[in-house]
């Protein structure tokens, strides 16, 4: 559950089990079968019970189980990111965040089956700092290859969506401001599948140079967000981005400069 306290400027968030998953659906679509079989054989109160039951226990479960990784709660503040779990303290300053990879909620359709990536976030530090709060530090989640020795997941909070608003937010602007620096001193950057350089912008697909004129758009995957940038006369260009609002900013500010 969040909570802010607008004068410390501190917003709170607390990691939870989910209600309603797939596995708890199926279930309960085969609870309510059962029950109308035992509301003809038994008695009509006898079928309903059951499934009353069943979401009763399901509700028990999740308040009472901890999520997967353990209870943890996540403090937002202007200066960092606080974590505590299991009796352990970590502070993230936000100043030691070299970039943010941001996978929303997002449907991929495979045949006739859908899948529903649930929200994460990572946070990967510009030092080794590796956490020992089980849960925090786990296997990638979006095939990137990126170091675990340095990586902070986030996952499973209750109203994620938000946490990782406030966490893109509090992270942004330095991370324009830093990949804005590098490339006015002529060097090359890269940020996910884009290279960016003085003369424009590369990806796998080729090559497009820096003008105001071209629309940015993009769709979400099981792996993140991908950017599309069309130019006027047609020409496109797109690749997966770590963070999509931290892309747009970038690529808009140097369009303009």
């Amino acid at each position: 559950m969040g909570s802010s306290a607008r004068g410390s400027e501190v917003v709170r968030f607390r990691t939870k089990r989910r209600f309603l998953t797939t596995p708890a659906l199926g279930a309960w679509l085969l609870l309510c079968a059962g029950a109308g079989v035992l509301a003809m054989v038994v008695s009509p109160w006898a079928g309903a019970a059951l499934p009353v039951a069943a979401m009763a226990g399901r509700a028990v479960f999740v308040v009472a189980v901890p999520p997967r990784g353990g209870r943890r709660v996540y403090e937002v503040t202007p200066a960092e990111l606080v974590v505590h779990a299991g009796g352990e303290r970590l502070a993230i300053p936000w100043r030691d965040v070299e970039y943010v990879v941001h996978r929303p909620v997002a449907k991929t359709h495979d045949g006739g089956t859908v899948t529903t990536h649930w929200e994460h976030i990572e946070l990967f530090l510009t030092s080794r700092r590796v956490s020992r709060i089980t849960g925090l530090g786990r296997r990638r989640v979006f095939g990137r290859g990126h170091r675990d020795d340095r990586r902070i997941l986030i996952h499973g909070v209750h109203r994620q969506g938000a946490l990782s608003k406030l966490v893109i937010e509090r992270c942004r602007d330095r991370i324009v401001r830093r990949l804005r620096t590098a490339l006015d001193r002529g060097r090359e950057v890269e940020y996910g599948d884009f290279r960016l350089d003085g003369e424009g912008v590369r990806a796998p697909a080729g090559f497009l140079p820096w003008r105001t004129a071209w629309r940015i758009r993009h769709h979400h995957t099981a792996e993140g967000t991908n950017l599309v940038l069309t130019t006027p006369d047609g020409q496109v260009l797109g690749g997966w981005v770590p963070e999509r609002t931290t892309a747009e900013e970038l690529l808009r500010a140097r369009a303009d400069a």
